[in-house]
C-alpha cells in the first residue's frame, strides 16, 4: 500500500507519519519492521531491497522514504516498474516529498491509497496554532507576545515556534505571566522520572496539572534523552543537556524509542477517552520505569 505526503511543512509531515505509524501498529501489533531512507541515504539497491523485502521476524513492514523520488529518476522508474505490487502489498510505503512533477503526481494519484498535501501555514494559521500549543504548555501568551514571536520566527515554521515556546517554558526567555510558575511542571516531570513515578504523577495531578499537559512535558523530556543518546545534543540548551545526560544514562536507546512511541499512543488515548485520562497516563508512566 502506498501513501504520499507532499509539501514543505516538516512539522505536519512528522505528524502524518506518526498517525500512519499508530494506525499500522494498531493493526499489526508489536511485530513489524520499520525502514527509513532520506535523500542523503538514497541507494537504488537498498530501496529495491526494501520495496521487495519481507522479514521472517515481522508480520509487516512500514517503509518511510523522504525526498527520494523527485530527486532520482532511477528510483521513480523502479516505483513505476513495481507499482501494482506496491499498491496491493500488505506492507505500507510512505513517500514524503517536498514537491512532485506532473508525471510523479499522476503516478501517486493512480497508485497511492492516499495523497496528503502539507503546505506551510499562513501567518493567521500559525497564530492560531501557537495559541493552542502555548495553552497546552500552560503559558498565558498575550496577543502581542504571540504576534512578536511569529513575526520574528515564522520562516522557521512550527518546529522553530515550538522550540521558542520550550525556551519560554524553561525560563530561558523573559518570564511570562502564567497561571503557575513555569518551572513547576518540570519539577513534577523530574520526579516522575525518579524511583517513585506513580506517587509523583498523583502529586502533579493533585496540584492542578491536567494529563495532556503532563504528557507533553514527559514527551519533551524523552525527546531530549533520545538526542543525548544519539550524540545530537547541540540543539539543546547546555543546562538542559547537562541535566538530561544523567537521566539518559538510565535508558537504552531501544527503551527510549519504545517509550516515545508509547507516549504517542497515550496522547491518542487521552484525547479519545478523556474520562479515563489519568488511568491512561498512569499506565504510561509505570511503563517508562519498567
Amino acid at each position: 500500500m502506498i501513501y504520499a505526503i507532499v509539501g514543505e511543512n516538516s512539522y505536519e509531515v512528522h505528524k502524518k507519519i506518526n498517525q500512519l505509524r499508530a494506525a499500522f501498529s494498531k493493526k499489526n501489533g508489536a511485530s513489524f519492521l520499520i525502514d527509513r531512507m532520506d535523500e542523503s541515504e538514497k541507494n537504488i539497491d537498498r530501496i529495491s531491497e526494501i520495496l521487495g523485502g519481507n522479514s521472517l521476524f515481522s508480520k509487516a513492514r512500514l517503509a518511510i522514504f523522504k525526498n527520494v523520488v523527485a530527486s532520482s529518476p532511477e528510483i521513480f522508474k523502479l516505483l513505476e516498474e513495481n507499482a501494482e505490487m506496491l499498491k496491493n502489498s500488505a506492507n505500507i510505503f510512505v513517500f514524503c516529498e517536498k514537491s512532485l512533477d506532473e508525471e510523479q503526481k499522476s503516478f501517486f494519484k493512480k497508485y497511492a491509497e492516499k495523497i496528503q498535501e502539507v503546505r506551510p501555514r499562513s501567518s493567521a494559521e500559525l497564530a492560531s496554532w501557537l495559541e493552542k500549543e502555548s495553552k497546552l504548555l500552560g503559558l498565558a501568551l498575550s496577543f502581542g507576545e504571540r504576534t512578536a514571536i511569529i513575526d520574528t520566527l515564522k520562516d522557521g515554521g512550527e518546529i522553530t515556534l515550538h522550540s521558542e515556546l520550550e525556551k519560554i517554558y524553561l525560563g530561558m526567555k523573559p518570564a511570562l505571566q502564567t497561571s503557575r510558575q513555569n518551572s513547576t511542571i518540570f519539577n513534577h516531570a523530574d520526579k516522575i522520572f525518579s524511583n517513585h513515578p506513580l506517587a509523583a504523577l498523583k502529586e502533579s495531578l493533585s496540584d492542578g496539572f491536567d494529563s495532556i499537559n503532563i504528557l507533553n512535558v514527559l514527551m519533551w523530556k524523552l525527546k531530549n534523552i533520545f538526542l543525548i543518546k544519539k550524540g545530537e545534543s547541540k540543539s539543546l540548551n547546555p543546562y538542559v543537556a547537562r541535566k538530561t545526560a544523567a537521566e539518559a544514562a538510565l535508558f537504552t536507546e531501544e527503551k527510549i524509542l519504545d517509550a516515545f512511541w508509547n507516549s504517542i499512543l497515550t496522547d491518542s488515548e487521552l484525547k479519545r477517552d478523556s474520562k479515563n485520562a489519568n488511568e491512561h497516563l498512569e499506565r504510561f508512566v509505570l511503563d517508562i520505569k519498567k
